[in-house]
């Protein structure tokens, strides 16, 4: 979001498919995230703030998922209107690692 204008439309990331060779040994890998971001500005006239983390470690296939609403954090503050600003996407960043060697696998690339 530029200028605390209209949010953005669209996915944060983006994930596909990858790795179709089966494990011998099934060892599961839960998801595992990143560290929280600083805090953003106060919203236009809505008063709250947010910061957010990405996923660090897809989930192998028997591994504990990504669950989405721990993502993202909101807090209370105090804020006032200002002019209308624009949402503005960054570029793709490249594919993640697929998240494992054998089995039912993922890779992920994120924006914000």
């Amino acid at each position: 979001n530029s200028n605390d204008g209209a949010p953005c439309e669209g996915p944060v990331e983006q994930i596909q498919g990858c790795g179709e060779v089966a494990c011998e040994q099934r060892i599961c890998k839960d998801c595992v995230w990143g560290p929280w971001s600083d805090w953003g500005d106060c919203s236009k006239c809505g008063g709250q703030r947010y910061r957010q983390r990405a996923v660090v470690k897809m989930p192998n296939e028997c591994g504990k998922l990504c669950d989405p609403s721990v993502a993202k954090e909101v807090g209370d503050c105090t804020s006032h209107c200002e002019d209308e600003g624009f949402c503005s996407w960054t570029q793709w960043s490249e594919l993640g690692e697929c998240s494992s060697s054998c089995g039912t696998a993922v890779q992920m690339r994120q924006r914000s």
